[in-house]
């Protein structure tokens, strides 16, 4: 999770204005067991209603500042979660742009889409909302502590007993959830890879008659990802259980050892009154450390999912000096062109030239290396040895965006973006292409009468 700190150092400002809301609020919540203390002592016991009704106006005050400190704590530390799920999905993505075909070898799209979808989120959740409400456990808990110690220091042994053993509780849980949720989201994008798979090949698969086949593969992988979902959730509510009992456990016994004090040591009843809320209220950060745990067990585990896919490169590298790609000439001309992948050979000692205007035609069995020449050539591959060359300028000196942005490659699978047919005609020159020169070329390809 280190890695993505400099995602939340952006919101810095927003972390300073939450924090000292997150204070605020804790200290207000501090506040309104004393009220209810002078409320029973003060006015119910001493009979003085009007002073009650005060306190009560008070303590309505109280609830309504508390709420609103909330209100807008939670709405920053959402910014600050989609924030920092934006940002990583950008940085993903951007990361993709820049790579070769051998990051594509070892991450499909599939994976890396459920990187920067839904792992992003989790890493950008618990920087925001799960980050500030671990710390106003931590923070509420503390608070509470002195103000119970304050009251009596025996009452307030029974809390310091328990909550020991629910922070035990809480790390062995992390422990054994951690490796599930890794697992988890290991199999969400082999699942979303699986479908989108049988999707995407939807004709080829009815053509084949394998619809039954897709259909069993798909259902493995739901019901793999349903046990380990189940067993997540298995471990998570049992720790609830745990804790849940425990607290109240907690509660009876304060209560039962308050009402001794009460008669035993003159403990007043607006004490007693005042204790009980203080321990009601470290029930709930008791009761949500699941939740929070679980959060933070899935954040971590797509923490490193993101961390992987970032720290592979095949990021394509120009040389010095940069050059442009000549106007005039562009023969494009292999010469001593190897290429070894995983030490096998591909491609051996290619050599040819192809000058302006003229057609080459490659032929060769699958797996031949046709498809690999053109990936050399854009730069998708590169070769183990030999210089490739347009116009006579070795294209390692060329701009990337520059060389594929003049290389048109049509390939055997058409790819359609979800935009207009105009959209998808121009993509590769958009804001250069006149609306006249759109149809002349739709023409000229035969493809006007059916756009």
């Amino acid at each position: 999770m280190l890695k993505f700190m400099s995602f939340a150092m952006k919101y810095w400002r927003r972390y300073i204005l939450c924090f000292f809301l997150l204070v605020c609020g804790v200290l207000v919540d501090s506040l309104i067991p004393q009220v209810v203390k002078v409320l029973i002592d003060d006015g119910i016991v001493a009979q003085k209603y009007e002073v009650a009704l005060k306190l009560l106006v008070m303590m309505f005050s109280f609830y309504v500042l508390r709420g609103t400190f909330k209100y807008v704590q939670e709405f920053v530390s959402d910014t600050i979660s989609q924030g920092v799920t934006h940002d990583i999905r950008d940085k993903v993505f951007k990361h993709a742009q820049k790579q070769g075909g051998a990051f594509f070898n070892r991450f499909n799209p599939t994976h890396i889409m459920t990187r920067a979808r839904h792992d992003s989120e989790n890493v950008g959740f618990s920087f925001g909302f799960c980050f500030f409400f671990a710390v106003e456990i931590l923070f509420h808990v503390i608070v509470m502590s002195i103000c119970i110690i304050r009251i009596d220091p025996l009452l307030a042994t029974t809390v310091f007993i328990f909550m020991p053993i629910i922070g035990i509780l809480t790390i062995a849980e992390e422990r054994r959830g951690d490796k599930i949720s890794d697992e988890i989201s290991d199999e969400t994008a082999l699942m979303n890879k699986t479908a989108s798979q049988a999707l995407t090949g939807i004709r080829t698969v009815k053509a084949f008659g394998k619809e039954g086949k897709e259909k069993h593969r798909f259902a493995n992988r739901n019901r793999y990802f349903f046990r380990l979902s189940v067993s997540l959730e298995d471990i998570f509510a049992s720790f609830d259980s745990a804790t849940w009992s425990l607290s109240r456990i907690m509660q009876a016994i304060s209560i039962l050892l308050g009402g001794v004090l009460v008669i035993k040591r003159g403990l007043t009843l607006g004490q007693l009154a005042s204790y009980v809320e203080y321990v009601n209220s470290l029930v709930w950060p008791m009761l949500e450390l699941g939740w929070l745990v679980s959060s933070f067990a899935n954040s971590n585990a797509s923490a490193r999912k993101i961390k992987e896919v970032l720290d592979n490169y095949d990021e394509v590298v120009v040389k010095e000096p940069i050059q442009m790609l000549p106007k005039e000439d562009r023969t494009i001309e292999f010469e001593h062109v190897s290429l070894t992948i995983d030490g096998k050979a591909i491609l051996k000692d290619i050599n040819f030239k192809i000058t302006k205007g003229k057609t080459l035609g490659i032929m060769g069995e699958t797996g031949s290396g046709k498809s690999t020449i053109v990936n050399l050539l854009t730069r998708f591959l590169e070769p183990t040895s030999g210089v490739i060359r347009i116009g006579g300028v070795d294209i390692t000196h060329l701009k990337t965006e520059e060389l594929r942005a003049n290389i048109s490659t049509v390939t055997r699978d058409i790819f359609w973006f979800s935009e207009t047919i105009r959209e998808n005609l121009t993509k590769g020159k958009q804001g250069k292409i006149s609306e006249e020169e759109m149809i002349k070329l739709a023409t000229l390809s035969d493809a006007n009468s059916f756009i």
